[in-house]
């Protein structure tokens, strides 16, 4: 949750209007993102409603925007959910639109990957994001075991082939002096392909 955070760190930073989340905050927010994820797979969590003792943080979470009310909840029973960018896992409209036809030429790793560095370029206050970076992001979002070293190295050695190949085919460029990533803007202006 503290990667999604960071990644999201300027969209949040703005709704707070600058800000930071507390310590309960991100608690109560990272309890409704994760509760909506489990739910999406069948795993029901306990409700948070304002009788939780975190009155305070889902008031002001509420206020600036960053979690809502369901449309199921009632003035007695409340239900929260969380602000939709940051639940969103996948950019596959916006990468569409961005890349045409081009982008659904591309294998899932590859989409995946350009969906994280999508989430820094338009949510994160470091807009570029490495290759490493991202091979965190995608290990703990497609269920990879957190202890499982040699694993993750053959995993974040294909993502790196990976970005040398979207650099190479135009989808990203390197900022300079960085190794971080971010995506061409000029896709469509630079190759022949079909817009959406």
């Amino acid at each position: 949750m503290e990667r999604l955070f960071k990644s999201f760190d300027r969209y949040i930073t703005e709704q707070l209007e600058g800000a930071i989340l507390s310590e309960e905050q991100e608690l109560v927010l990272a309890y409704l993102i994760k509760s909506e994820w489990a739910n999406e797979q069948l795993g029901y969590t306990i409700l948070l409603t304002p009788d939780n003792n975190h009155y305070t943080a889902l008031r002001r979470l509420e206020q600036v925007g960053l979690i809502s009310k369901h449309a199921l909840s009632t003035a007695a029973y409340p239900i929260y959910i969380a602000d939709r960018a940051l639940v969103q896992r996948t950019y596959t409209r916006e990468l569409r639109e961005l890349f045409g036809d081009a982008f659904d030429q591309l294998d899932e790793m590859a989409k995946a990957a350009l969906g994280v560095v999508y989430r820094h370029n338009q949510f994160s206050n470091i807009r570029h994001v490495s290759a490493k970076q991202t091979a965190f992001a995608l290990w703990y979002e497609q269920g990879g075991v957190e202890k499982n070293i040699k694993e993750f190295d053959v995993f974040y050695r294909k993502l790196r082939k990976l970005f040398n190949k979207v650099e190479r085919d135009g989808f990203v460029e390197k900022m300079d002096e960085t190794r971080g990533y971010v995506l061409r803007g000029d896709f469509l202006e630079t190759h022949l392909v079909e817009n959406p």
